[in-house]
């Protein structure tokens, strides 16, 4: 063969563009070889780039031995055309992959490379063969080079042939030999799986069998000697070149497809790794090298997995697996590193996987028990910064407890703490000694956070299952010394009590008492000192009461060891003494204030030396900047920086609730802890960020403090600087809502309501967006999230609240109230429930408790729950909120006068104040139930709850605020009681209080924290807390020195000193002394409440003044008092002109004078009237009206006003007085309106409230939608009638006098009479209004005791011998209705006393007529006849004989006749004509006489003819009586009826049953309001009639539900009427049983008649609340005792259940205004039935003619035997119904 022959082929091969078929001739030529078998020859050919490998393809069997001689010359050509075509494929491969080409001439060349290389192989085999052979595994490398070229190409089919028969040749080298049946099973394992295709499939077997080298042990893999011979190891690096070709042929066939399959062949993946790691053993360079390209390789097909579009992250996974068992077997990789690629790699696989949960985690569990195995070799690396290794063991367990393996998660944490060197303990412990528990928990983390995964996974977690306790886990580590453990145990209680979990209580404290034990106090004073801290917190969350009382003895154990100067041990401690010793002292507060023992001593201490500590960093918002070093010095001093400021924040809440402190200082205090909070912010916490948020809320609670203690200037100044932090640094979103809400408060407060009410819309729209874009600032946890949102909805509620009643918006103010408490409460039942744990330790095993007493009283039961730490503080929170709710609602409760709701509220928050032992809190509410009592009148109860108040203040030492507070309360009881000079007493020394707590020395030192000498009493006590003069920060003011000394909250109470003491000077009489009270107590921005009661004040005392300068000659404020007046007012006919001339010509100057003060009077009353009415207290409004009719009385009686205006004053007049009866009984209307248009349960309290607009109204608040289309037309109908009511009432709020008249008068029907009365307490006046449809309203003002003063009498009947002698009747008839006669004796006397009674009743009915009415008593009496011919007879007559009877007079004093005649209005003639008695018609003539007086005629009485008088006008009123009988006989006299309108003064009185109205129909209503819904229920109801039907309401008597003697004590009545309602087959009803609440729900909506035989009015069985909700009710009768009783409340309106019935819509209610007898009222009942015609046998009915029920009650009341302590008790609430 000739050289120039070899160079022309090796320079063909080395440019791979000539390589071709011709060249491998060539060489085949050159290089002959005769080895192959023509099969061989033919397999060989048909392998290329293209040839697919099948099932049943052969390996090329070799011959023996070649044909013809070979020389050595062969070998080396062979060798070099090898070289020569692996180098030139490599070249092509480089060009391939640089410019991703794959043309046809690249895989010609590749052919053709790939061919010559194997045939030279074989040539070289051939040689082997004829033993001239080269190096040893020579051929074998070759095929290894050859197979990886072929691979680099996709020749994957064909790659694994060769692999096949590269395998052949490197068996017969591996010792043992392969056992062929282990082989054989494993491929049929594979060939069991479900392919994909079949072709695929013989691939992967194929490659299975290719890289099947096995390595069942590590002695077996080779036997191999010491030294190890080279071939060996290169036998070695073959077969792992062999199982990364295998694999790269599985990844890169069909797409990676191939090695899917990898992960079902574990076996495979084995011996792998065994020759991996053996490879290790022998050479790790060449092991490291390998192991590369495997990993390189196994990345590659991650990569390829990706790829694909089924879900393969488990296999990805299993191949991550794979990569770290290869990862592990070199030296070159840490711990940190393969612990980071295995979390990397589970961490992927969560985010990828699509398979079931439960899958996953417990596919994650097989890997992470693979990369356990891995990490044991690397224990011994493990450093006590290793956080990688903590990261880990936390996702091992995770996912244990994921796959429902809790055992697995406990086994791994103990197994891990379990492992730990001996060496870490120590260093450990080490670092204790000179660090906190938690700093050497932060520099040493890997030991601590073991403990903290166990506990949690443990004792939180698992508490049931079994486990090792940490204590034994950590004693039985082999180390030197327990003193090694003793600081990992300290951090375990720790970990535990940061949990709250007491499942394991007693291992707990057996290990805290092991910890003492170790700690001995005498060498580790301040460990053991520490570690009692921890004992004592236990304790204090024990569920064992006597646990808790040790508490105290316990950290008092704790502060005397750390007040020692002697630290022994502890010397590198002694830095945090002052911080345990503070810690100490703020937990004693707190237990003591738990326990019901306030030690404001301690929390003071506590402040005092956590003071020391930051005393070289000033509050944030202070100028000035701290440096770095200052504060690594300060977080030195404190054993847990978070921790602290926790914990300050904790007392701050604490503080709020429960009132620590004893002293003056509890607010300063308060202000001190946020105070400190602002130090930590300022630098000494790392979270800059976290810090200023932090800071925001921290100034916002510093505002409101400062706020509940008056200071509106320091609060402005803590919002200014929270403003500043969010305009210059990050803010959390919470955090800035509650600043907006806080300070939407603080304006409005201050009276800044619009600008409040835009900040409030500000921070909706931030909310609104904030919720819109998902921000999860702070979402650590979703619980805390959303108790996060409930209180920000509550605040924002309650915000809401507080504008909108500054805006005079009551019943939306307490809408927003209500939401408020709905959300608190939910959320504080929501953390008591979930914040729960349970404690069921067996008490007998608990070596503390004390087990000397045999009956067991110092045990607990064995099953008890407490709360969490964590939910202890939200309970504080909410409970805070909750406090300030109670208190807000009652008082707007207070306002709107619905009287037992605010008593509600009041003691609700009385209650939850004492179970938290809140003094101050309980001293507010006391108060506020203080005030309620005297306004209700009951002076006792008042009284002794003031005292009680007082006792508590002085053993509490309150704050001075709450001292100014009582004195107030204590002078408007003793006003009220008209002990005035005491009264000004009171108000004096609460403005000498407030003078002093205002002044600008007192406000520069509030912040003060001096300590007293109480509190150091020793010098000890007293060293600990002296800062060095060195370490005092200078702190600076606010440049805004005037700002911080405004307080106009207290200026605003002043103020209200001032209008109290002005109003009892007036009283006294002090007119000018009352007037500089009052222009001192004007501040600006007041609210419209104190606003109302200035100038009503101011009115009243004006009125006063223009009473003294009314000295006209004929006109005494004494004679004003005391006749009786009319408006519109009667003047002479002939000279009413000239004579007002002449008295204005003549007293110009007294005129002018008082004409200004009436009109200064006038604008402050009606001012007054339009806020009171509003939104301020109910009595302010009546007092207003009161006020503006007496007003009114003197502009006419005093000639102020001209006679054109009268008819404007007298219905002005009518109109103040009318609006102000039931003011309360309205605004309550308008509440259940709105509630049941809007019900609660469709309100949304998961959104923000609504927007406040500028309008005076504000829409309802947010509510889920209701379908009209789903309500039926009566629903619709109801719907429409109660939209209707409400805008009514809506409208009335904004009402002017002259809309009066067309919206409550001229809508009456005609044969209605409304009568109203008023009594005016003080001035001892009765006002009498009639109203009638089409007529103007006639007002006369009756003084009460005119009658006895017309008689020459002292004494008249007055409002209070009324009252008196009313409730001294009634309650001894109560005594004498609870007496059990026996004998006929006492039964004749129980009859005697009653019929007494009974006479009593109606001596006093008949003096109330005669002294109150006298012969007015016609204003109350329906009209018989509209007959205006008669009327104007009778005006004429009176006219002419009232002239006549003056005429000598005036003809002596040479007056106009003219003027002697007096122009008596036509109402007035008809109340005269309805005169019978001579005395009431004397009565009427001193009233006209008086007229005369006013009319400036001046008249001697004692000259008229009285008696004669007396007997024309009576023969006159006859006359008029006749011709009215003679005009219209026929006209229905009966169908008159009289609707009576009482004041909160008379409705008591059974005016029915006065002697002029007792055969009248007669009926009541509380104001003119509800009569108006009923007229407009009367047009509703009858729009379901046909046209032309009686427009009257009627019932159909078939709809009757009866509930007879539910309390099964009522037998005889029961007998009496169960047959008789039974025999109507028609009705419905219960007898002899309690209803269901439905039940009488059913019997009252949904029936026409409701009739109840029972006790009182049925309460008890359906609530008041209950009955306002229904939007309709049927016509009911409420035979119970005082079932239609109004409780009298004093200042407020009355209350009682016959109210809900009216808001309800019961068109008439028939009820007892008292107690009753049952037979009696029986006898009413039956003969009511049989009036009103609902009786089986309408014979029994007295008259045929269909009657209203308010006439049969008139009639039925006959028949009791005692007509008026029984029969005067029925009274008819409503309008007349009618039977159908």
């Amino acid at each position: 063969m000739a050289p120039d022959i070899l160079q022309t082929v090796l320079s063909a091969l080395s440019d791979w563009k000539t390589c071709d078929d011709a060249v491998t001739s060539q060489i085949k030529n050159l290089l002959p070889n005769n080895s192959c078998t023509k099969n061989d020859k033919a397999t060989n050919s048909k392998n290329s780039i293209t040839t697919k490998a099948t099932r049943k393809s052969k390996i090329p069997r070799r011959r023996e031995g070649l044909t013809h001689r070979v020389n050595s010359t062969y070998l080396r050509y062979a060798q070099q055309i090898v070289n020569q075509s692996l180098s030139t494929l490599s070249k092509v491969y480089k060009e391939q992959t640089d410019n991703h080409s794959n043309s046809d001439v690249i895989r010609t060349s590749v052919n053709c490379l790939v061919e010559v290389t194997l045939y030279c192989i074989q040539v070289l085999e051939g040689l082997e063969k004829a033993k001239v052979s080269c190096k040893p595994l020579d051929i074998e490398k070759a095929y290894s080079n050859i197979i990886a070229k072929m691979i680099n190409f996709k020749m994957h089919q064909r790659a694994v042939s060769q692999l096949l028969y590269l395998r052949r040749r490197l068996l017969p080298r591996c010792k043992p030999p392969l056992r062929s049946e282990c082989v054989q099973h494993t491929l049929q394992e594979i060939k069991s799986i479900k392919p994909d295709s079949e072709e695929i499939l013989d691939f992967v077997v194929s490659c299975v069998e290719a890289c099947w080298y096995p390595c069942e042990d590590e002695m077996h893999v080779m036997e191999l000697t010491k030294p190890v011979e080279m071939h060996d190891m290169e036998v070695m690096k073959l077969v792992l070149a062999c199982h990364i070709n295998c694999l790269r042929c599985l990844t890169g066939y069909k797409n990676g497809l191939g090695i899917t399959y990898l992960m079902r062949i574990p076996q495979l993946r084995e011996i792998i790794v065994g020759w991996c790691r053996k490879a290790g053993r022998v050479d790790a360079s060449v092991a490291t090298t390998q192991s590369d390209a495997l990993l390189r390789v196994l990345t590659m097909a991650c990569n390829s997995l990706k790829t694909l579009p089924d879900d393969n992250s488990e296999r990805i996974l299993h191949l991550r697996s794979f990569s770290l068992q290869i990862f592990v077997t070199t030296d070159r990789f840490t711990l940190a590193s393969l612990l980071d690629l295995a979390l990397k790699s589970v961490i992927q696989f969560e985010k990828t996987c699509k398979n079931d949960i439960n899958v996953m985690y417990k596919k994650l569990l097989s890997f992470h028990d693979e990369i356990a195995c891995l990490i044991k070799r690397y224990l011994d690396e493990l450093t006590i910064e290793c956080r990688t290794y903590i990261e880990w063991i936390d996702h091992y367990a995770y996912v244990a407890q994921k796959a429902n393996d809790y055992k697995k998660a406990i086994d791994i944490y103990t197994e891990a703490l379990l492992s730990i060197p001996p060496t870490l303990i120590a260093q450990f412990s080490t670092l204790a000694s000179s660090h906190s528990i938690l700093s050497s928990s932060l520099i040493a983390p890997i030991i601590p956070k073991l403990i903290e995964r166990f506990v949690k996974v443990t004792y939180l977690d698992c508490p049931e299952g079994n486990f090792t306790p940490i204590m034994e886990l950590l004693l039985n580590k082999k180390s030197e010394s327990e003193k090694d453990v003793v600081a990992l145990m300290e951090y375990a209680v720790r970990v535990i009590r940061i949990v709250g979990q007491f499942e394991r209580e007693i291992c707990v404290r057996r290990m805290v008492e092991s910890i003492l034990d170790i700690y001995e106090k005498e060498e580790y004073p301040i460990r053991h000192a520490r570690v009692l801290i921890e004992k004592a917190k236990l304790m204090r969350c024990s569920p064992l009461i006597e646990d808790r009382d040790k508490v105290i003895n316990t950290l008092n154990s704790a502060t005397e060891l750390l007040k020692t100067e002697d630290f022994k041990n502890d010397v590198g401690l002694s830095r945090l003494r002052n911080h345990y010793l503070a810690t100490a002292y703020s937990w004693v507060a707190i237990t003591s204030q738990e326990l019901g023992q306030p030690n404001a001593d301690s929390f003071k201490l506590a402040l005092a030396l956590w003071k020391i500590i930051l005393a070289d960093v000033p509050p944030r918002g202070n100028e000035g900047t701290v440096s770095e070093e200052k504060l690594k010095e300060v977080r030195e001093c404190l054993d847990d920086v978070e921790g602290c400021y926790k914990h300050l924040r904790i007392l701050y809440w604490w503080e709020m609730l429960a009132d620590f402190l004893e002293s003056v200082q509890q607010p300063v205090n308060l202000i001190l802890t946020l105070k400190l909070l602002l130090r930590f912010n300022n630098g000494v916490r790392e979270n800059v960020d976290e810090s200023l948020s932090d800071s925001v809320g921290i100034f916002n609670q510093l505002g409101q403090t400062y706020l509940q203690l008056g200071y509106t200037g320091k609060a402005g100044l803590s919002w200014s600087q929270a403003k500043m932090i969010m305009e210059s640094a990050y803010c959390q979103t919470d955090n800035r809502l509650l600043w907006m809400l806080g300070y939407c408060r603080y304006m409005s407060s201050i009276g800044h309501v619009d600008k409040s009410r835009n900040v409030f819309n500000e921070a909706r729209q931030l909310a609104i967006a904030r919720l819109e874009s998902k921000d999860k600032t702070n979402m650590d946890k979703v619980a805390k999230r959303m108790r996060y949102e409930q209180l920000l909805l509550a605040d924002a509620a309650w915000t809401r609240s507080c504008i909108l009643l500054g805006r005079g918006l009551l019943n939306e103010a307490i809408i927003d109230g209500k939401r408020t408490l709905r959300i608190l409460n939910r959320l504080l039942s929501n953390i008591d429930r979930t914040g729960r744990i349970r404690c069921k330790d067996p008490v007998e095993s608990n070596p503390f408790l004390v087990s000397s007493d045999s009956d067991g009283k110092n045990r607990v039961e064995e099953e008890e729950s407490v709360l969490t730490l964590a939910a202890q503080r939200w309970k504080l929170r909410v409970t805070k909120r909750l406090l300030e709710c109670y208190d807000r609602l009652g008082q707007l409760f207070g306002l709107r006068g619905s009287i037992k709701e605010a008593e509600f509220f009041f003691n609700k928050g009385l209650q939850l104040a004492q179970s938290n032992n809140a003094h101050s809190a309980m001293s507010s509410f006391l108060l506020n139930i203080a005030e309620l009592q005297y306004r209700k009148h009951c002076w006792k109860e008042s009284n002794d709850l003031l005292n009680e108040v007082a006792l508590m203040q002085r053993q509490a030492c309150i704050i001075k605020r709450e001292e100014v507070k009582i004195n107030l309360c204590l002078g408007d009881l003793k006003y009220r009681l008209q002990d005035y000079d005491q009264a000004l007493r009171s108000y004096y020394a609460a403005e000498d209080i407030l003078a002093n707590i205002m002044g600008k020395e007192y406000i520069m030192n509030i912040e003060s924290d001096d300590l007293g000498d109480n509190v150091l009493q020793t010098p000890r006590a007293k060293q600990l807390l002296t800062i060095p003069a060195s370490r005092t920060p200078v702190v600076k003011t606010s440049a805004d020195s005037t700002v911080q000394f405004e307080c106009f909250l207290l200026a605003y109470m002043k103020a209200n000193l001032l209008r109290r003491a002005g109003l009892v000077m007036s009283k006294k009489g002090k007119i000018e002394d009352a007037s500089e009270f009052l222009k001192n107590a004007f501040v600006f921005n007041i609210s419209m409440l104190e606003k109302a009661e200035h100038l009503l004040i101011l009115g009243k005392i004006e009125i006063m003044r223009i009473v003294k300068q009314l000295e006209q000659p004929f006109l005494t404020y004494q004679m004003l008092c005391d006749s009786v007046l009319c408006l519109p007012p009667i003047m002479n006919v002939g000279g009413a002109k000239s004579n007002h001339r002449e008295r204005k010509h003549a007293n110009t100057k007294v005129t002018a004078d008082a004409i200004q003060k009436v009109k200064q009077a006038d604008e402050y009353l009606i001012e007054a009237y339009k806020l009171a009415f509003a939104c301020g207290p109910t009595y302010l409004a009546h007092d207003a009206s009161l006020a503006i009719a007496m007003l009114n009385i003197i502009k006419v009686y005093g000639h102020i006003i001209k006679r054109t205006e009268c008819t404007d004053i007298t219905e002005a007049c009518t109109y103040y007085l009318e609006m102000t009866k039931g003011v309360a009984a309205k605004r309550e209307m308008l509440a259940a309106l709105n509630e049941k248009l809007s019900p609660e349960y469709l309100q949304d309290d998961t959104q923000w409230p609504g927007a406040i607009s500028d309008a005076t109204s504000i829409t309802s608040p947010q509510t889920l939608m209701m379908d009209s289309s789903l309500l039926d037309e009566d629903t619709k109908s109801r719907r429409d009638y109660l939209t209707r009511l409400q805008s009514l009432y809506k409208k009335e709020l904004t009402a002017r006098p002259g809309e009066f008249s067309p919206t409550f008068v001229d809508n009456l029907p005609s044969n209605w009479t409304v009568c109203s009365i008023s009594i005016d307490t003080d001035a001892n006046d009765m006002y009498l209004c009639r109203l009638r449809r089409q007529t103007k309203p006639f007002i006369l003002r009756l003084p009460l005791k005119r009658v006895s003063s017309e008689r020459g009498e002292d004494d008249g009947l007055s409002y209070e011998e009324v009252i008196t002698e009313f409730n001294d009747i009634l309650t001894k008839s109560a005594q004498t209705m609870g007496k059990t006669c026996e004998t006929k004796e006492a039964k004749y006397q129980w009859w005697e006393d009653r019929k007494e009674l009974d006479m009593r009743m109606r001596n006093l009915l008949e003096n109330i007529e005669n002294c109150w009415l006298g012969g007015f008593k016609g204003m109350l009496i329906a009209d018989s006849c509209e007959d205006p011919k008669a009327v104007y007879e009778l005006k004429g007559k009176l006219e002419a004989l009232m002239a006549e009877a003056l005429e000598d007079i005036l003809n002596k004093k040479d007056s106009n006749k003219d003027s002697a005649r007096l122009d008596i209005l036509p109402e007035l003639c008809k109340v005269i004509g309805r005169l019978r008695e001579e005395s009431d018609i004397e009565d009427v003539i001193y009233f006209l006489l008086d007229l005369y007086q006013y009319n400036d005629i001046p008249i001697a009485y004692d000259e008229i003819d009285v008696d004669k008088l007396i007997i024309d006008i009576g023969d006159a009123i006859s006359k008029y009586n006749n011709s009215v009988l003679s005009t219209d006989p026929s006209y229905p006299k009966n169908d008159q009826h009289v609707i009576l309108i009482l004041d909160k003064n008379v409705q008591m009185l059974p005016w029915e049953s006065l002697p002029c109205l007792r055969s009248q129909a007669v009926s009541r209503l509380p104001s003119l309001s509800f009569l108006r819904d009923r007229i407009v229920l009367r047009e509703h109801a009858n729009k379901h009639y046909a046209k032309g039907t009686s427009e009257d309401y009627t019932v159909d008597r078939n709809k009757t539900y009866y509930v007879v003697n539910p309390s099964k004590d009522l037998s005889n009545t029961q007998n009496e009427f169960e047959d008789y309602l039974k025999s109507f087959p028609e009705w419905d009803g219960v007898i002899g049983r309690p209803p269901l609440e439905q039940e009488c729900r059913n019997g009252l909506a949904n029936y026409d008649l409701y009739i109840y035989f029972g006790h009182n009015s049925g309460e008890q069985y359906i609530s008041s609340h209950r009955i306002r909700q229904l939007d309709r009710c049927a016509v009911s009768l409420l035979i119970g005792c005082s079932s239609g009783h109004l409780q009298p409340a004093g200042e407020f309106d009355p209350s009682g259940v016959a109210l809900s019935y009216m808001m309800a819509g019961c068109p008439a209610l028939v009820a007892n205004l008292w107690d009753v007898t049952d037979k009696d009222i029986d006898r009413f009942s039956k003969a009511l039935f049989r009036e009103w015609g609902i009786s089986r046998d309408n014979n029994e009915r007295d008259n045929g003619s269909c009657i209203s029920l308010v006439q049969a009650v008139s009639k039925a009341r006959k028949d009791c035997l005692l007509e008026y302590l029984i029969g005067a008790a029925p009274v008819v609430y409503g309008i007349p119904c009618y039977l159908k």
